[in-house]
């Protein structure tokens, strides 16, 4: 009998499916006692099966096979790597729940489990947004995040080949998974940034784009200066983890960001900003990104006055309580969206 039909999958894509496969198990709540065993000695066989059902378990986000993963990870034969996963799973979920619901970490899962794009003629193509005052988390099919930020948008195109995210607007945070044979790009009107695998954060503004680097390193280039013999003058600069290189109008420049400075700049993924010295005017500048208010502060020198602050996005109203104690700031409302803060007479006449 002829082999020619018989095809031998690479042993990563073997042990994909197969990790696929349990955690669809796990999510049916097919596990019999003899499933089980199947399940301990199949993932006993070796970390790159255990790392592949972790990883696959962790974006799934679903309910059921959290609650799966509590009842075996609690079980004597459970490994050290299952519990934290289980943990993993929890923290995913439940963070994904306050930020968009669970309904879109469940249409996300089925796209992560049901579409490869390695063998597809098709590509994988999505639009995601976000409104003001909105975040949304994104698993993609190749296991990367994107964190949106407010009042943003994005376009992904995977394909056999590449890799592709339109930036068209706002601010997103990425988590790459490493794929040498596709690289991972952003592209924005302002600039391109590549990737192999690495968590960056990429903020665009009218002609402005700032890329902030976490892990791993980045290219940054702006976008090519066709010359008029038609070569591209396009530079690339590499940057590594805590720095952060800006692209304003078409000039880079890199800058070491400090550890606690970098904090701050990603605490909007957790829905808050934290201020440690800013200006007045800079930390009104940045709420009014996730609200529809217009803020307008009416005093020249309230402007310049340095804040130590926390807010959590969504609460404006704490934070104009805050500023009353901090700087004696009041509010006046002018309408239904326009507020103007203004120094209290107590604090003229002190």
């Amino acid at each position: 009998m002829s082999n020619d039909k018989v095809i031998t999958l690479p042993d990563s894509q073997e042990i994909e499916m197969e990790a696929r496969l349990w955690v669809l198990r796990f999510d049916d709540g097919d596990l019999t006692e003899a499933r089980q065993s199947e399940f301990d000695a199949w993932i006993s066989q070796s970390a790159a099966h255990e790392n592949a059902f972790t990883r696959l378990a962790v974006f799934w986000d679903d309910l059921s096979i959290v609650k799966r993963l509590d009842d075996y990870a609690s079980s004597d034969v459970a490994s050290t790597s299952l519990r934290e996963t289980r943990s993993d799973a929890r923290k995913n979920l439940f963070t994904r729940v306050a930020i968009t619901g669970i309904a879109a970490s469940i249409v996300a899962a089925v796209t992560l489990i049901g579409f490869d794009y390695t063998s597809s003629n098709r590509p994988f193509l999505e639009q995601y947004q976000t409104v003001t005052g909105e975040q949304e988390t994104i698993a993609l099919p190749d296991g990367s995040q994107i964190v949106l930020n407010t009042d943003s948008s994005i376009e992904v195109t995977y394909d056999r080949s590449r890799r592709v995210v339109r930036l068209e607007r706002g601010e997103a945070y990425f988590d790459v998974s490493s794929d040498r044979d596709r690289q991972f790009s952003v592209e924005t009107p302002e600039g391109v940034v590549t990737v192999v695998g690495t968590s960056f954060s990429l903020r665009l503004s009218e002609q402005k784009l700032d890329v902030t680097v976490e892990e791993g390193r980045v290219a940054v280039g702006a976008l090519p200066n066709i010359a008029s013999s038609g070569a591209d003058n396009r530079s690339i600069t590499e940057i590594s983890a805590g720095q952060i290189a800006t692209i304003d109008d078409g000039v880079e420049s890199v800058s070491v960001i400090p550890p606690d400075a970098l904090v701050r700049a990603l605490d909007w993924r957790d829905g808050e900003l934290s201020f440690n010295g800013e200006t007045l005017e800079e930390v009104i500048r940045q709420i009014e990104r996730y609200t529809n208010q217009t803020i307008e502060i009416s005093d020249d020198g309230l402007k310049q006055q340095r804040i130590v602050a926390y807010y959590k996005i969504g609460d404006i109203e704490r934070l104009f309580q805050a500023l009353d104690v901090m700087v004696n700031v009041e509010v006046e409302r002018i309408g239904n969206s326009h507020v103007r803060l203004y120094r209290s007479e107590q604090s003229d006449d002190s």
